[in-house]
């Protein structure tokens, strides 16, 4: 089946018979909705009520077929109509038999003896060894693989053995059945000093998954879902020293008979297999068999009949139906290229198989009484070398060394992070991977060198995770606090940028929702608030619980960034921090794991910092910042110390920890679990007319939007509406491209670009409004003014000075080679005060403006090899349920690799420099609006507070160029243009500031206005130096014109340097004098060397004269007159006097100029592609070669 038709596509028989199904393929083909129906009404398809009555339909024959074959469960190989399928030659069989499944454990039916295991003489065992050490891909069935059958005595035979894990991985509440089978003649090798196993290459893991079911006869069994198979390989070093995956790896899926598994082969977007799959099933068997019953098979409109009572019986019982998540190749080697044996193999470790008796060693699953010996069983079956009894396994309490858990519930926490976290939270896992600084800071496997969280230091901050507006509130990773970090005045109104941050009301409409913190606790009132209306109380209640008294705050450890990823159901933003859902890739929502880490952060031995600061979360501790020192607000982002044992006041911290953990389980947030709304992974809504919550494949309802949402435990309240999603939501995840040829995300692209026609597209999530359509315009009109000059491109990848290496021991000798171009740097004039401040032995880092705008900006995205894996891609995917996507630029705009630069010349080409300046501007319009996809806000804001070597900009919200349309990821760029010029356009506070100042005629403090200390440039660094020329020296050369008269002091007109000639207007003359950016005087406009030119007009009395002696812009700066000639015939870029529309626009468009140069400059950068990857930053000179 094509995707050409519908976005669907089935490559071939085997996926077709694992993946089409009635919910999701069938419905559509029966569908009476014209956005739903298949073939799509908009391409010649019909409803199908409408096909009703036409034998001859190719749709009704086609369903006439499906029917029955689906009823009969989706039998592979043949299918006979009206008759029985003959069964593929297979010599597996899957069933289990009464006695089998009467027996069956974690470990399978049976315990097989030492003497049977490996003893088969039929040569499978050796045949497949081969098999699989020179396979290149996966066997087709899963019959055609070790797993045959779940005899456990039979498996044993060919050396095929159960397992299980002490501290399993929690996959949407599966049951598995784990098997590993070791190459006949090699074992496992334990390594006594390490603690770790060595695989042998070619070792079979297989995990089975089941689901629970009612099945015909009223009993309970196990449904088989699927079957994962991973053949261990060794990992090896790629050049870039991160490591290559070479293991073999896929997932069978069960036929809905479960007597066959197909290996799972659904294509990406770019034609590689294994992507993700959902698949549906029946809970309850003999409820469904009573459906069929009553439709009666072999009736006149059987088929349609029995669709018809099918989904009348899912109205009413919506779990009757559930969903199975799959996840695909990326997700697998998402999480398994942590693997702590670097070999992709996952829950396979001494810590792992040493089983431990319930509740001891940080269990959190019951240890079956057959599981206790496992580690011995795998000895004496000769799976496990090296090893001379069990007792060699350092156990989880003393695996950290000298470290050990300060509490049980650390123990625990502990436990569940190896089975859980740990295999992406290590040096080799994908988080350090994506962000190297956090590669010393999480490592979550237990080792004696620093792994594992034992004595986890409460003053330990994410490095790349800050709250608030400006991005400058730490976050811990564990506190013990109960209470939120104060982030809004008792009117609910932020104390960092004062924007309103009340709750959205009820009814209110997704697009006109922009919120950046939801409280923690019902502003409407307290617990014991005795409100007439209704609906508050039920809102109260939700917040309160059974509480009657007190303030309205739900307790949790919510300043924690553990725990707030763990509470995650689905990802969320807010204060500006993504939240993701964590497990990562895992369906559903593990309610145990946030009472887990709270119960371990929330009962450790800890203090107050401020014994006296009130921690009521209404109002009483939400002061403006200006009082955050007064003693009267928690405003620590940490505002608790641990007390040791050998402190005096650690038996008082003991007891306040109990008290935390008695009030933390009596919260409302303790008890929630999502399954109280729907045990699917499918976000359920309440259908109009319904009663019951049901899941919804193609709706996501995030929390805090629309009507409160009735908590179904207890009808006379609602579920608090805290910023976070109710429950988990499954969407498939697809980051690839399309096969080549590489085409552009927006195919109208010239329109825009090349021929400056206003973009009329509409963005995702919502409308377009008048002012969109200014901005669009302006922006078309500044694409096509702008131009990728040789200056540009030469300036954008040319080393710059921005900051000082951070030295270290280990790096003496490879940063010597810098302080010859130290040295350099140091001898020109004018040099920056950042440099100036500099220790003579101090060493300058230098990068390219093209490179450093990348990792600034493009980087959170797109990834530090480009390849759109950047941190922040998961969280675009999830805002979007996977439809955004960041771009690949190496295999796509810049690609292919074989061939660089290719792509965009046959595409913005065919002539290489008309394609060069097309693809330029494409790059600068992607990066400026002309994605039509849904960016967060939140992210953008990530973006624009990053750190700038350890530095953040200041107060973000008086930058302008804040238009918050469609992803805008250069609108930090428009921000700092717009206070550099500064803009009179939309009263900026730079400008307003500047004008303000002037006008009380006092020693100017800041000039030119972006030297304000409260600038977003940052002096410290080289970054300050970078935007003034980036914005100023490529756009048009603007000379800023002042007036001191008894009527106005200040900013009065902005003229162009070079006038309009087409008009006849002059240009500035080159032998008159002019104040530049560094208050010096220069001849002349160098658009190359002064970057703020400004004059002052001449006085036309001399009682004007005299005052302007006498104002510091003449008096201290020695500001030259401009010439009349000029102000008279040159060209006026805009006037304070009566601006029109016109002039603003002209500013407006100059603004954009300069963040277009941006774009352009990261795009300079890729298009040499030696220039990648990127070099160590500042601060990583251990990492120079």
């Amino acid at each position: 089946m094509s995707q050409a038709l519908g976005g669907k596509r089935i490559a071939d028989l085997a996926a077709f018979i694992t993946t089409f199904d009635r919910a999701v393929w069938l419905a559509a083909i029966k569908s009476d909705v014209s956005e739903k129906a298949m073939p799509p009404v908009a391409s010649g398809g019909k409803l199908f009520k409408d096909r009703q009555g036409d034998d001859n339909d190719p749709v009704i024959t086609l369903v006439r077929y499906l029917e029955p074959w689906l009823a009969a469960g989706r039998p592979g190989e043949v299918f006979m109509m009206g008759g029985v399928a003959a069964a593929p030659s297979t010599q597996a069989d899957y069933s289990f038999p009464a006695e089998v499944g009467a027996t069956m454990s974690n470990l399978g039916n049976c315990i097989p003896r030492k003497d049977t295991v490996a003893a088969s003489a039929s040569g499978i065992m050796e045949r497949l060894d081969s098999d699989f050490a020179g396979a290149t891909t996966l066997p087709p069935r899963l019959s055609d693989t070790d797993l045959t059958t779940f005899n456990s005595e039979a498996l044993a035979g060919t050396g095929v053995i159960a397992f299980v894990p002490t501290y399993p991985l929690w996959s949407d509440g599966s049951g598995k059945l784990r098997h590993i089978r070791v190459p006949k003649g090699k074992t496992v090798k334990f390594d006594k000093a390490n603690q770790t196993f060595e695989i042998p290459p070619n070792t079979r893991f297989y995990k089975t998954f089941f689901k629970k079911v009612i099945d015909r006869a009223g009993q309970e069994r196990n449904r088989k879902m699927e079957t994962r198979l991973i053949v261990s390989r060794p990992d090896t070093v790629k050049e870039d020293g991160s490591a290559k995956n070479n293991a073999l790896f896929g997932t069978y899926v069960w036929s809905d008979d479960e007597t066959s598994a197909t290996l799972a082969n659904l294509p990406y977007r770019d034609g590689t297999l294994f992507a993700d799959q959902v698949l549906t099933y029946i809970t309850n068997e003999a409820s469904y068999q009573e459906i069929v019953d009553s439709v009666g098979p072999g009736a006149s409109g059987y088929a349609s009949n029995l669709d018809a009572a099918f989904k009348k019986a899912l109205a009413k019982n919506p779990s009757l139906q559930r969903h199975y998540a799959i996840p695909g190749r990326i997700r697998c080697e998402q999480c398994h290229m942590g693997s702590s044996t670097k070999d992709f193999i996952l829950g396979f470790n001494p810590l792992q198989v040493a089983r431990r008796v319930d509740h001891t060693g940080g269990t959190y699953e019951p240890t079956g009484e057959d599981e206790l010996n496992q580690l011995q069983r795998l000895i004496d079956y000769g799976v496990i070398s090296g090893m001379t009894s069990p007792a060699d396994v350092v156990v989880l309490e003393n695996s950290q060394g000298t470290r050990k858990p300060r509490t049980p519930a650390e123990l625990t926490a502990q436990g569940y992070m190896i089975g859980n976290c740990a295999h992406c939270h290590n040096p080799r896992g994908l988080p350090s991977v994506t962000k190297p600084e956090l590669t010393a800071v999480l490592d979550f496997i237990p080792r004696p060198d620093g792994g594992g969280i034992f004595q986890f230091p409460l003053d330990l901050m994410s490095p790349v995770r800050f709250r608030g507006a400006n991005g400058d509130v730490p976050i811990p990773y564990i506190t013990p606090s109960l209470h939120d970090y104060p982030v809004t005045t008792a009117a609910l109104l932020r104390v960092d940028n004062g924007e309103d941050a009340s709750p959205v009301a009820n009814g209110a409409s997704p697009v006109q929702l922009v919120s950046t913190w939801t409280p923690k606790f019902f502003s409407g009132g307290t617990c014991d608030s005795n409100e007439p209306d209704f609906i508050a109380i039920k809102e109260l209640r939700g917040y309160c619980g059974d509480r009657k008294s007190g303030p309205s705050y739900i307790p949790a450890p919510w300043r924690s960034l553990i725990y707030r990823n763990v509470d995650a159901p689905f990802p969320y933003i807010d204060d500006f921090v993504p939240f993701p859902h964590m497990p990562m890739n895992s369906p559903g929502f593990d309610c145990r794991a946030p009472r887990i880490m709270g119960e371990w952060m929330v009962g450790l031995p800890a203090i107050r910092k401020n014994p006296n600061a009130r921690t009521t979360p209404e109002h009483a501790f939400s002061v403006p910042r200006s009082t955050h020192d007064d003693g009267s607000s928690e405003n620590y982002a940490q505002p608790y110390a641990e007390v040791g044992p050998a402190d005096t006041r650690y038996e008082s911290a003991l007891n306040s920890a109990k008290d935390r953990l008695r009030e933390y389980r009596g919260g409302v947030r303790y008890s929630y679990c999502e399954e109280s709304l729907s045990p699917d992974i499918y976000d359920p809504v309440i259908p109009d007319g319904g009663s019951v919550y049901r899941p919804d494949p193609e709706r996501y309802l995030t929390e805090s939007l629309g009507a409160s949402v009735v908590d179904p435990r207890r009808n006379d309240r609602f579920l608090p509406r805290l910023g976070i999603p109710y429950h988990s939501h499954w969407f498939n995840y697809d980051p690839t491209d399309p096969p080549d040829p590489w085409v552009p995300r927006r195919p109208d692209w010239r329109a825009i670009v090349v021929e400056g026609k206003p973009d009329s597209s509409v963005p995702q999530g919502r409308p377009l409004n008048s002012q969109d359509t200014v901005s669009r315009k302006l922006l078309a009109d500044a694409l096509v003014e702008a131009s990728l000059t040789k200056e540009l491109e030469t300036f954008s990848t040319t080393e710059f000075p921005f900051a000082a290496w951070v030295n270290k021991p280990e790096c003496q000798g490879k940063l010597a080679r810098f302080r010859a171009q130290t040295a350099d740097f140091r001898k020109g004039s004018n040099l920056p005060a950042w440099m100036e401040k500099l220790s003579p032995d101090e060493v300058i880092f230098t990068d390219s403006p093209g490179a450093y705008l990348f990792r600034q900006v493009c980087i959170n995205c797109h990834g530090p090899k480009a390849d759109g894996k950047g941190l922040q891609a998961e969280a675009l995917a999830s805002a979007s349920e996977g439809d955004a996507r960041p771009a690949n630029f190496i295999a796509g705009l810049f690609g292919p690799p074989k061939n660089p630069g290719s792509n965009y010349i046959n595409t913005f080409g065919p002539d290489p420099i008309e394609g060069k300046q097309n693809a330029a501007r494409y790059m600068a319009w992607m990066t400026l609006g002309g994605t039509l996809k849904n960016i967060p806000q939140d992210i953008i804001n990530l973006v624009n507070s990053a750190q700038i070597f350890g530095q953040r900009r200041k107060d973000l919200s008086l930058v302008g160029g804040n238009e918050k349309t469609t992803g805008n990821m250069l609108q930090i760029a428009k921000g700092l243009c717009s206070t550099i010029l500064p803009s009179p356009a939309e009263h900026s506070f730079f400008f307003q500031d500047h004008q303000e100042a002037l006008g009380k005629s006092s020693p100017v403090e800041y000039y030119p206005p972006f030297n304000h200390e409260r600038s977003p440039l940052i002096a410290s660094t080289g970054d300050k130096q970078l935007w003034i020329e980036l914005c100023s020296r490529f756009s048009p050369a603007i000379v800023r014109v002042y007036e001191v008269t008894p009527a106005f002091i200040g900013l009065s007109q902005m003229f162009y340097a070079a006038g309009d000639k087409l008009q006849g207007h002059a240009d500035f003359p080159q032998g008159a004098d002019v104040l530049d950016h560094n208050q010096k005087i220069q001849t002349g406009v160098d658009a190359a060397a002064n970057f703020y030119p400004a004059c002052v007009k001449r006085s036309q009395t001399p009682e004007e004269a005299a005052l302007l002696e006498l104002h510091p812009l003449r008096r201290d700066l020695r500001m030259p007159s401009c010439p009349d000639a000029f102000l008279a015939n040159g060209t006026m870029m805009w006037q304070r006097r009566n601006p029109t529309d016109s002039q603003l626009d002209n500013v407006r468009r100059w603004i954009l100029r300069g963040a277009i140069s941006a774009g352009m400059a990261v795009f300079s950068y890729f298009d040499d592609p030696n220039r990648m990857p990127l070099k160590p930053q500042y601060n990583q000179c251990e990492l120079l070669k």
